[in-house]
């Protein structure tokens, strides 16, 4: 099933890490085309349009806002107690 499932946390980390760098070449050529290609395709432009559309009408909902919410405030809470000391700063992921 999954690759990384049965690997403990440091060494998902430590593996995510080296497959992101090894990809890095490939990703940004990729990415590079996949923007040319977008910026010629009315089509998908509607699709990101009516994606996006959906997307922020369903985050903008109130219990849904305050599920996320909370999620976010319970995980950097316990991100805070796992590296207390160990970095100066907790990465910003979400703003309030």
């Amino acid at each position: 099933m999954g690759k990384y499932k049965n690997r403990g946390s440091q060494t998902v980390a430590e593996l995510a890490l080296n497959n992101l760098l090894k990809n890095i070449p490939k990703m940004v050529a990729n990415y590079g085309e996949a923007m040319n290609r977008f910026s010629k395709d009315a089509e998908a432009q509607e699709r990101y349009i009516k994606g996006v559309a959906t997307w922020t009408s369903i985050m903008r909902d109130d219990q849904t806002r305050m599920e996320i919410a909370n999620a976010v405030a319970r995980a950097k809470a316990r991100y805070r107690n796992m590296v207390a000391g160990q970095y100066g700063t907790i990465p910003v992921t979400v703003q309030r």
